[in-house]
């Protein structure tokens, strides 16, 4: 077998708060130097749909004009916490995962029969499309383990999965005081609440793996679950934590602690609510935008 290939790391960035000679005034975010440290390499992906056909002239000049004069642009989250190790399933990544090939797949749905179950349950958007992720995952491992238990194949409606699977996914809560979209003046601006960068936390979500013959029960139980998450203060200080460490101990440090969360969890599990207004990026009219990201060692779930 092939020796799995191995990457570099992105090119050294000055990260010191000497930022008497830069233009905005804005050093790298301390999730941003975490995230340019080897073994945390962790990138965003996204995709643009857009309208008309793309001008690379004047996109290259919208962007030499705004993106480029903002070194915080990269800022992003970061893991910093290791409670023990998930189960070893199909779907749990191994130390190194990171260096595999990966693969995108979509899933489109319609939101009006999300809101459907959503009002009829009491829930959130968040609380449905969780509940439909376990019950998927849950018949997709209880495949899974009958094809090695039964070599003709699993049985249909036989329960093969194990009893008490650690699954958790890590799932991300915007912490800022200033909810929602803001204007990148009002972002920059010294004193606003609503600051430039990215100000994320997280919380180690279990999931419920099993079959169950009501399938409102995967709502129920992740409905409780979110619920106990919001009434803790576990992303707040998963937050907080990082930047102690970050400031305290270096980028390398929290970079390690990082990666050791990674891959002691099987997913990520996160959405990215997108505007209701008409947008556009670079002069041209945008479709829809598709964020993702690649890098981790476990399987990423955005929605």
């Amino acid at each position: 077998m092939d020796a799995l290939p191995t990457y570099k790391s992105l090119k050294p960035i000055k990260t010191s708060r000497d930022v008497s000679n830069s233009e905005d005034g804005q050093p790298l975010s301390p999730i941003a130097r975490l995230f340019h440290e080897p073994g945390s390499n962790v990138y965003i992906v996204g995709i643009f749909g857009s309208k008309t056909k793309i001008d690379p002239d004047v996109a290259k000049a919208s962007l030499v004009k705004g993106l480029l004069k903002h070194p915080r642009f990269s800022s992003l989250q970061a893991l910093d916490e290791e409670t023990g190790e998930d189960t070893k399933t199909p779907l749990k990544g191994p130390v190194g995962g990171e260096n595999n090939p990966r693969r995108v797949l979509k899933l489109t749905t319609s939101l009006d029969d999300v809101k459907l179950v959503k009002n009829a349950m009491n829930a959130t958007i968040n609380d449905v499309v969780l509940a439909v992720t376990e019950a998927g995952l849950s018949r997709y491992l209880n495949r899974r383990y009958g094809e090695l238990e039964n070599d003709k194949g699993p049985m249909k409606w036989k329960n093969y999965i194990p009893k008490n699977i650690r699954l958790r996914a890590i799932f991300y809560v915007n912490i800022r005081p200033a909810a929602g979209l803001q204007d990148l003046v009002a972002m920059m601006d010294k004193g606003s609440p609503a600051r430039w960068g990215n100000k994320i936390g997280y919380v180690l979500l279990p999931f419920n793996i099993g079959l169950r013959e009501d399938p409102l029960d995967y709502i129920h139980q992740a409905k409780a679950a979110i619920n106990r998450k919001k009434a803790s203060l576990e992303s707040l200080f998963a937050y907080i934590f990082t930047k102690f460490l970050i400031k305290f101990f270096g980028s390398k440090v929290a970079g390690h602690l990082n990666y050791k969360v990674f891959c002691n969890t099987t997913l990520w599990f996160s959405n990215v609510p997108g505007t209701g207004d008409e947008i556009a990026f670079c002069g041209h009219e945008l479709a829809y935008y598709a964020p993702t990201c690649c890098g981790q060692p476990n399987v990423s779930f955005p929605f």
